[in-house]
């Protein structure tokens, strides 16, 4: 008996973010997207506060992460249940509770 692989299809999907896109981080339940100009927005599930809102309510569509609008972010990375930054002075910032 022969198992069928099957394998997932690229689909673009709206973003609702008024600007580009530079790079994407996926976790379990939750995506954090930075713009060229180093601000982060994130959506998904956020029981252990990885969205970096503040707060565990979870979010449908990307939200600008407001405590950071100072910051200039160039990087993001993210787990199951947490976030890390990077901004362009070498900062780190952990974004789990």
């Amino acid at each position: 008996m022969q198992v069928e692989k099957k394998h997932a299809v690229p689909t673009s999907v709206p973003t609702f973010i008024k600007s580009l896109i530079s790079s994407v981080a996926m976790g379990f339940n939750h995506a954090v997207c930075v713009t060229p100009d180093g601000q982060v927005y994130s959506h998904g599930n956020n029981d252990n506060g990885q969205l970096g809102h503040g707060d565990k309510a979870s979010r449908s569509t990307p939200q600008i992460v407001t405590a950071l609008e100072t910051e200039t972010i160039v990087q993001a990375a993210a787990g199951s249940s947490h976030t890390a930054l990077l901004s362009s002075k070498g900062d780190i910032w952990p974004v789990f509770t």
